[in-house]
C-alpha cells in the first residue's frame, strides 16, 4: 500500500523554500543520523538569518532588543511521522514549514524570537517498507523512548541526544 506523503516530498519542499529565502534554514550540521536500514533521519533546523537580524537591532540607537538578542531563542521540536501511516503529521509538518518560510508577519517574528526544529520523518524506514504503525522491527516507536539501544532505535537515540544537548546547553525546549 502506498502512502499520499513519500519520504522523498519533504526533500521538494526544502529544495523550493532554500532557493527563496533569507532565514537560516538547514539540516543539522557536523551530524548524520541514519535509521536502523540506513534510511536518512532528516533534521531541518528555521530561524532568522542571526547576522541579519543583529545588524538590524543594531542600527536603531537605544534599541530594547538589544538585551533581548542577546539571550538565547527558545526552541520548538517539532517531530512527524513516528508512525508511518499517520500521513496527516506530513502535511501538518509541511504546512508549519510553509508558514514559518513564508513572507508572513507573524513568521518572521517567530523566526527572529525562536529556532525550530523539524523532524519531518521520525521512522523513515517503517515509511519505506510501508508499516502503518511500527518500526522496521516491529515496534511502536511511542513505546520504546525509553529504550537505550541505539542499534535497535537509532533514530529515537538520535533525537534523545539532540535534546539532552540541548537541554545541557540551558536552551528551552
Amino acid at each position: 500500500m502506498k502512502h499520499p506523503f513519500l519520504s522523498q516530498r519533504i526533500e521538494v519542499v526544502m529544495a523550493r523554500h532554500r532557493k527563496q529565502m533569507s532565514c537560516r534554514l538547514g539540516r543539522e550540521k557536523g551530524r548524520s543520523f541514519n535509521g536502523a536500514h540506513g534510511r536518512r533521519l532528516d533534521m531541518v533546523t528555521i530561524e532568522a538569518d542571526t547576522k541579519q537580524l543583529d545588524e538590524q537591532i543594531e542600527s536603531v540607537e537605544n534599541n530594547p532588543l538589544k538585551k533581548q538578542a542577546k539571550k538565547k531563542k527558545k526552541i520548538v521540536f517539532v517531530g512527524a511521522r513516528v508512525h508511518p501511516g499517520e500521513t496527516p503529521s506530513s502535511y501538518v509538518c509541511q504546512g508549519m514549514i510553509n508558514f514559518l518560510l513564508s513572507d508572513n508577519p507573524v513568521a518572521k517574528i517567530l523566526r527572529d524570537h525562536v529556532t525550530f526544529k523539524f523532524i519531518p520523518m521520525l521512522n523513515p524506514d517503517g515509511v519505506f517498507v510501508g508499516n502503518y504503525r511500527t518500526c522496521i522491527l516491529g515496534q511502536d516507536l511511542n513505546r520504546c523512548w525509553q529504550e537505550k539501544s541505539t542499534h535497535a532505535y537509532p533514530t529515537l537515540a538520535a533525537v534523545k541526544a539532540v535534546t539532552e544537548k540541548l537541554s545541557s546547553e540551558k536552551v528551552q525546549l
